[in-house]
């Protein structure tokens, strides 16, 4: 299935405003192209992400890795998954995030590397205690600090 040339350049649109550092000026423009399709969904995700708006953008990754509904799609898009993960991760659900990236298949991959890289500081940075909580899965709320930019297009 190929990509219809207007979404093409919505996309190309979008990632060049982003690319600009200007994350709400690429969600406004999203906003005005009707077209969707996950390109797009994935695109405004991230452009929610950049804004600050995890927990909506956590709603348009979830169809995208989450196309039954209930179990998630490992075949889906590399960084549908990893931006689904860094959606979790910015609202506090680490514990979910942590399954979700060891679910990906390419482990090797950048986008993987740049969260597991993440999440050792974050473990790293918790007091002992903490630490011997986690194999339990009681994860503190205690946020973790991505590297920018956020989420990948």
């Amino acid at each position: 299935m190929t990509t219809p040339l207007k979404t093409i350049r919505t996309l190309d649109e979008a990632r060049q405003l982003i690319k600009e550092g200007k994350p709400q000026d690429a969600l406004d423009m999203l906003a005005r192209h009707p077209e969707g399709g996950p390109e797009i969904l994935n695109m405004r995700g991230v452009c929610l992400l950049r804004t600050g708006k995890a927990s909506k953008a956590l709603d348009l990754f979830r169809p995208l890795v989450f196309p039954g509904g209930f179990c998630l799609d490992t075949s889906a898009p590399l960084i549908y998954l990893t931006n689904y993960a860094t959606a979790l991760l910015l609202v506090g659900n680490v514990l979910i995030a942590c399954e979700t990236i060891a679910q990906v298949p390419d482990q090797r991959h950048e986008a993987v590397l740049r969260l597991r890289g993440a999440l050792a500081r974050w473990k790293n940075g918790l007091n002992f205690f903490r630490r011997i909580l986690l194999p339990l899965g009681l994860y503190p709320d205690v946020p973790v600090e991505l590297d920018s930019p956020i989420g990948d297009i």
